[in-house]
């Protein structure tokens, strides 16, 4: 199960990886930005979908079995 959440916003325009030295990411487009823990080899738990423009940011979790 895929479940989503909006979570805290970042400053509208601001590079996210100013805000989260945690989480490396992907640009896909001019203003989304999707980060993530761990390396495209590895699992993945959760991304964070970003509205670089907006500064809002989305949490996605993949349940179980996905």
């Amino acid at each position: 199960m895929i479940e989503t959440q909006m979570i805290d916003s970042f400053p509208p325009g601001e590079n996210p990886f100013h805000h989260d030295a945690v989480r490396m990411g992907t640009t896909i487009g001019k203003n989304v930005v999707v980060m993530y823990h761990q390396h495209q080899f590895e699992r993945q738990d959760t991304i964070v979908i970003v509205n670089t423009e907006t500064g809002e940011r989305m949490l996605v979790k993949f349940g179980e079995g996905q």
